[in-house]
């Protein structure tokens, strides 16, 4: 039985109520053709690692318009979390195009299903993207606090795995493991953008200096590296012992068999 979420009931009152805000975080998994297989496997290990349904985050699948969701995906991930799907209605392929496009449909998504009450009013949304993997087993509660920790001295839209350097050539969060604010004023700037973006770098780097001053933070618990073929044993156990939750940018399967031997009982 897939469970869904659904929108807050209205009452009969004649003025609308406030929307009601949860507690809860969206985590949204993108995926193409040509990384569904290794999201495919990511939710395996998702639903693997909880011993019971998750009361702090609801799924998100998200598929580029080419794109179909697997049936049985759906079911697994719905044995311990509530489960939205969506396809992205935006066309674009390649990079960067097709990067932005899957995440731009998705954050349009996201916004508009806030707005109309079909979805729970998110506190936020954090960008999961198939080389993205946990290393510890309370990893969503530990990020949904993270978010709360990130917004205590001032609100902030964004939070994530900060990078930088003359490598990267600015300081910017990394879109495949980053978290976005649900707040509607942030809401309508980022659909705004989303409207008017051209395709010349990825979003993350492009929007940098705009997520500079409407305010981001960095989640020291959450990394990105920058595409790393693979991962040991030893290197995972490593990361999780100094106290990093999420890792993002192993491009081969290598830590989510790592984290099933870590995590998975």
């Amino acid at each position: 039985m897939i469970a869904y979420t659904t929108a807050y009931p209205r009452t009969r009152a004649t003025r609308k109520p406030a929307f009601v805000p949860t507690n809860k975080i969206l985590i949204a998994i993108p995926y193409w053709a040509g990384d569904q297989k290794q999201a495919s496997e990511l939710l395996k290990l998702l639903s693997d690692i909880e011993d019971t349904h998750n009361e702090f985050a609801d799924i998100l699948l998200v598929a580029r318009f080419d794109c179909k969701h697997n049936p049985n995906d759906i079911e697994r991930i719905s044995r311990r979390f509530n489960v939205h799907t969506m396809t992205s209605r935006r066309r674009e392929t390649g990079w960067p195009a097709g990067c932005n496009g899957l995440f731009f449909g998705m954050i349009e998504w996201f916004a508009g299903s806030i707005a109309s009450e079909s979805i729970p009013n998110y506190k936020a949304v954090l960008i999961n993207e198939a080389d993205t993997v946990p290393l510890t087993k309370n990893w969503v509660q530990t990020i949904n606090a993270a978010w709360d920790d990130a917004n205590k001295d001032k609100p902030v839209v964004i939070a994530g795995a900060m990078v930088g350097g003359a490598h990267f050539g600015r300081r910017h969060i990394n879109g495949g493991c980053v978290m976005l604010s649900g707040q509607p004023d942030f809401r309508k700037w980022i659909t705004g953008t989303a409207a008017r973006f051209g395709a010349i770098a990825g979003w993350d780097w492009a929007l940098a200096a705009d997520f500079e001053k409407l305010g981001w933070a960095n989640i020291p618990s959450m990394i990105s590296m920058w595409q790393r073929p693979s991962m040991s044993l030893e290197e995972a156990q490593g990361l999780a012992l100094n106290g990093t939750v999420l890792v993002h940018g192993v491009k081969d399967y290598s830590l989510i068999k790592h984290a099933r031997t870590m995590l998975v009982k």
